[in-house]
């Protein structure tokens, strides 16, 4: 209860700090405010008052103040109607801030720090009263329009500040769309370069070396596939993409001259299905590359159908034992990428490996209402 006790009032004494730092330059305007008038009237009337007597009477010229410059002010000005409040809020303020000075002047006579009670029908009080009022509603309202200053100056800062990053952001853009403008311009130039070096190298191998010309035209057509998709606004069906990954396990086989064990399952429905290229073509060269495809008893497993309004591909291998490439997954991270840039919260796309030694690929995608940015 008392380690409770103690945790609570230092948490209070932490924030009553706070609050002194913060305002801080208050309390030394109203002590300077306070003393200096204090003892200049006090060199006039030849004395100073009770202790009571300031307390009170400055308490409320400050309430005064703050209440003006935080609540009246504002209210005051909130919209174009401030003409009319104006007039008629000071003379609130003002017939406030006479009674309640006259019902603190009777309690100090209770409290017997008066000798008499002032009559609030001489000229002397009325006029010293409103005086009073009047000096500290009009340095309330410079604070009213410091405060209003401030809060400009700030959202001011905060949209140059937003207009600046603004500027940044398309400046980025644009020195990257400046790059893909120029990505585009290569890649233009690089197909047409590439496939006639290929059609060269075929030539001149196609009778020598047959297997490997017939490697390299299987390359030409996966890498042709790639290219001209990559140049296209339309999505090709995948019954084309089919067509390729079916190339690249031919182009494999003939790579290594080993006999690889893949299931390859699809319904004809899924032939006509429109989808981003060269994510199946990425998952199959992925098992491949990271993959164990030479055991018949556990072969790869690549599944792609539609059910229920809903696009799915799956696939499963054995991982390699041996690491012929570091495996950083650079390919999925991209698929990944691509998939939610195409489909946004409308695909999803897993991952994983078990303590089998087996590694999974799931995307499913709800076709209904389907959005593709591409």
């Amino acid at each position: 209860m008392k380690s409770a006790y103690a945790k609570y009032q230092t948490i209070m004494i932490k924030k009553i700090e706070n609050f002194l730092i913060k305002q801080k330059i208050h309390f030394i305007g109203w002590g300077f405010f306070i003393v200096s008038e204090s003892m200049l009237t006090a060199g006039i009337v030849g004395g100073f008052g009770e202790p009571l007597d300031y307390i009170l009477h400055y308490g409320l010229n400050i309430v005064l103040f703050y209440t003006n410059a935080l609540a009246i002010l504002p209210f005051i000005f909130k919209d174009y109607s401030w003409k009319w409040r104006l007039p008629i809020g000071l003379v609130y303020v003002v017939i406030a801030y006479f009674l309640l000075k006259y019902l603190i002047d009777i309690a100090l006579l209770d409290l017997d720090s008066r000798d008499e009670i002032p009559n609030p029908n001489t000229r002397k009080y009325v006029l010293g009263t409103i005086w009073r009022c009047v000096m500290f509603s009009g340095l309330s309202g410079f604070y009213y329009l410091f405060i209003r200053y401030e809060i400009q100056r700030t959202e001011s800062n905060r949209l140059a500040e937003e207009k600046f990053q603004s500027l940044i952001r398309q400046s980025e853009m644009q020195l990257q769309l400046n790059k893909a403008e120029a990505a585009y311009l290569r890649a233009q130039i690089n197909p047409h370069l590439l496939f006639n070096t290929i059609n060269f190298i075929y030539d001149q191998v196609r009778t020598v070396k047959p297997k490997a010309a017939l490697a390299l035209i299987t390359l030409s057509k996966i890498f042709r596939f790639s290219t001209e998709n990559d140049q296209s606004n339309s999505l090709p069906t995948l019954q084309e993409e089919i067509k390729q990954v079916r190339h690249l396990i031919k182009l494999n086989q003939l790579r290594t001259e080993r006999a690889y064990f893949l299931e390859f399952n699809y319904s004809k429905e899924v032939t006509k299905f429109r989808f981003i290229p060269l994510v199946l073509i990425t998952l199959v060269e992925n098992m491949f590359k990271h993959g164990d495809l030479r055991n018949k008893n556990q072969p790869g497993v690549i599944n792609i159908w539609i059910e229920d309004n809903t696009f799915n591909i799956s696939t499963k291998n054995v991982i390699n034992s041996v690491k012929l490439f570091p495996s950083l997954n650079q390919g999925l991270k991209n698929i990944e990428k691509r998939l939610q840039l195409a489909y946004s919260q409308q695909i999803s796309f897993k991952y994983s490996n078990n303590e089998e030694n087996l590694f999974f690929t799931s995307l499913t995608l709800k076709i209904e209402s389907t959005v593709i940015h591409y």
